[in-house]
């Protein structure tokens, strides 16, 4: 009697196969937490020992110095106006975050320009939808934070009394 090739043996098929499904679910699930990784969180968190909260500094300094901005929305041709009040003298730079609440992959971010009392910008993306807005300088020192519904083109950002 001829033996048999090793791969024509049951045996070896048998004693093989939970090894290599094994292998393939590993590759798969590498697949997977790849395209499927959380997204990062643009907001300010600090982790105190194994306690993570937010961080609100940046907007208590908002507040002390009585900070509040309009911004409208021009959805159809993608720009941006802010108007900021409650700064003397010399007027910063900011930037301008928003963040889309699901989708983080819409979120932008634009430098304003000054013009004419104002600070403006083109978006780069779609602004459809409702948006968290988050309005800085360069330097980080203070911060406003609002929420621009759906169905609105303007909102009053700073902290409420």
């Amino acid at each position: 009697m001829q033996a048999k090739p090793w791969y024509r043996n049951p045996w070896f098929w048998l004693a093989a196969t939970p090894a290599l499904g094994g292998v393939v679910s590993g590759i798969l699930l590498v697949i997977i937490a790849v395209h499927g990784a959380d997204e990062v969180i643009r907001d300010d968190y600090v982790k105190v020992g194994m306690e993570i909260r937010q961080d609100n500094s940046r907007l208590e300094a908002a507040k002390r110095l009585g900070l509040t901005a309009n911004v409208i929305l021009l959805r159809d041709n993608r720009q941006v106006v802010v108007t900021l009040h409650g700064l003397e003298g010399e007027q910063p730079d900011l930037l301008l975050r928003l963040v889309h609440p699901t989708d983080g992959r819409r979120d932008q971010e634009v430098a304003l320009v000054r013009s004419a009392g104002a600070y403006r910008a083109d978006l780069s993306g779609e602004a459809t939808g409702r948006w968290l807005l988050q309005l800085e300088p360069t330097d980080g020192s203070w911060r406003l934070d609002g929420e621009l519904k759906a169905d609105a083109s303007a909102v009053a950002l700073g902290v409420e009394s």
